[in-house]
């Protein structure tokens, strides 16, 4: 974060401190929330960050005996619980994305043996629960609706409504006795299923999970984390009672126009006329929404204005324009104020050789 801001708003900088440690303080949780939702995780082997598909642990948690060993426990269970695991159940879940449509649960009987479904927003709130001691002791199937969604619901799915699009979903069924029961359990895991209603129940068995690249992306750097906050809070709006400590840390960035969502775009056309160009892959300007944006690792984005292709590892940064002459607009939609007064400065336009 960018101290700059003491003066767009006038804070004396012992104020200003505070207030970003109460933004540190508040949005903590929120912010690592959304490294789970949107960070690929490293230790599944998996290729992409899948949405409404289970992931599953094939063991109980267990201690290391040496320092090797528990770095490699470490990241391999950094993604799943963190730290303080049980071991009694080995975990499962999923991140559930319910802003196109609702996601039917189905789960098998699990008969008189422990299990539990915790549906966990970003505020790490337990909005839901499906489990024992709910009376969900035998099989069933449930329809996972976000706030916006309205239709009907088919007959035989049992509606939960949840106030975010956004969730975690933790798994857990418990092991009797790890040294003989743990094939059982793990064979009862992959049972439960996750199919969007569209797909089911066509696809219950075989849905593939949703794979989604237009997410902003998070990143480690401490400078980025009220950046990363305020993605969280787009995705996932706070609570009422979250909106007078909102309020207050407008002052430091925090929750500024989340609702007016504004964006940038860089638009290529031709001189003379200024129209826009035909190319080879249809496009006609590159925006912060553009579909699988690659951003380098501090955060920067490199964007290729050329005629020719950079090359297919590269061609979802390509703004394509004429082997002759032409020209590009970059536009600011609801600016900030480090845009309006002039602080933020665009780099220059760099020829390559």
């Amino acid at each position: 974060m960018q101290l700059s801001v003491k003066a767009q708003t006038g804070i004396n900088t012992d104020s200003l401190l505070q207030l970003v440690k109460e933004a540190y303080i508040y949005g903590y949780p929120v912010e690592q929330s959304y490294r789970m939702y949107v960070t690929l995780p490293d230790n599944t082997g998996q290729p992409k960050r899948l949405y409404n598909h289970f992931s599953y642990a094939d063991k109980l948690a267990t201690a290391a005996i040496d320092n090797t060993a528990k770095i490699t426990a470490y990241k391999a269970t950094r993604n799943r619980g963190g730290a303080g695991p049980n071991n009694d159940t080995p975990y499962f879940g999923s991140l559930l994305d319910l802003s196109d449509e609702p996601v039917v649960l189905s789960i098998p009987d699990f008969g008189n043996r422990y299990f539990s479904f915790q549906f966990i927003n970003f505020y790490n709130k337990n909005v839901h629960y499906i489990g024992s001691g709910f009376d969900d002791t035998v099989a069933a199937k449930y329809v996972l609706i976000g706030p916006n969604w309205k239709g009907k619901i088919p007959a035989g799915l049992n509606p939960i409504h949840f106030k975010d699009d956004h969730l975690n979903l933790v798994g857990r069924v418990l092991v009797e006795d790890d040294s003989i029961d743990l094939k059982n359990v793990l064979a009862l895991q992959h049972q439960a299923t996750l199919t969007p209603l569209s797909k089911w129940p066509a696809q219950e068995h075989n849905y593939a999970g949703l794979e989604r690249n237009d997410l902003p992306l998070y990143y480690n750097s401490i400078d980025s984390f009220f950046s990363n906050l305020n993605n969280a809070l787009r995705l996932s709006p706070a609570p009422d009672n979250d909106k007078v400590i909102l309020t207050k840390l407008k002052a430091v960035g925090v929750g500024r126009n989340l609702k007016p969502k504004g964006f940038w775009s860089i638009t290529a056309y031709e001189i003379p006329g200024y129209f826009l160009l035909p190319n080879s892959i249809h496009r006609a300007a590159i925006r912060d929404r553009t579909k699988n944006l690659k951003y380098n690792e501090d955060g920067s984005l490199d964007i290729y204005i050329q005629s020719d292709s950079p090359g297919k590892d590269k061609e979802s940064n390509w703004l394509p324009i004429t082997k002759t002459e032409s020209t590009v607009t970059f536009r600011v939609y609801l600016p900030q104020e480090s845009v309006l007064n002039n602080q933020y400065k665009l780099p220059p336009i760099e020829t390559l050789k």
